[in-house]
């Protein structure tokens, strides 16, 4: 994915579109470097040989580690949420003869704007985009599907037209580079209320009127 934005910014004659993918090249990269995972990133593991079977969310700690029972906290730096399964395996089989370990992770993510029910939810990483959508209670009848952008910060990491790109191919939260703290904000139509328009430039030359008509008074 990062090439192939790569790609795109070295042949794309709309500066707008190489702008937004330079940008979108410069997060994968950078999720690439670091991997996926943050300080208070929760991760449900359950894990299985050893003395002790062990089925639990765990949270991320400071320094980008992952601590369990009776070892060494697990380091995720660079890690992928889809590696993150068999780098596990690989840490704990130091310790744990054939162990069996399965891990399943999670990103809180605000969902914005023109949709069902605003708020913070907690979302499986392997969760379609789409289903985060109706879990967050759906579109409403001014909800603007072409109009979705995923905004970290103040920065826009995802662009209308990568969003739509994600609910047409049905990607998952963790194809589109989602963390923790992200916004999926929604938009609206720009339907135009011309009745409503009509009305509020009714009130407006009225008042205009009005105005005229006590500065002509004042004149008597």
């Amino acid at each position: 994915m990062a090439a192939q934005a790569e790609q795109t910014v070295a042949s794309a004659s709309d500066a707008g579109l190489r702008t937004r993918k330079q940008a979108e090249a410069e997060m994968l990269r950078t999720r690439l470097r670091d991997g996926d995972f943050n300080v208070g990133d929760r991760i449900y593991v359950e894990m299985r040989g050893g003395q002790q079977p062990f089925a639990d969310t765990v949270t991320v700690r400071p320094g980008r580690v992952l601590s369990l029972p009776d070892m060494p906290d697990i380091p995720l730096q660079g890690v992928l949420r889809s590696e993150l399964q068999d780098h596990l395996t690989r840490e704990v089989a130091r310790y744990i003869r054939n162990p069996d370990v399965r891990a399943r992770t999670f990103i809180r993510v605000a969902v914005l704007g023109a949709i069902g029910k605003q708020g913070f939810y907690t979302f499986p990483a392997d969760m379609l985009f789409t289903d985060a959508i109706m879990q967050a209670g759906g579109p409403r009848e001014d909800t603007n599907l072409e109009d979705v952008e995923i905004r970290r910060t103040t920065r826009v990491v995802l662009a209308k037209e990568e969003s739509q790109r994600a609910i047409r191919e049905g990607w998952t939260l963790d194809q589109m580079s989602l963390r923790a703290g992200d916004e999926v904000v929604v938009g609206e139509k720009r339907d135009v209320n011309w009745w409503r328009l009509l009305r509020i430039a009714s009130i407006a030359i009225s008042t205009t009127f009005a105005v005229i008509r006590l500065i002509d008074l004042f004149k008597d």
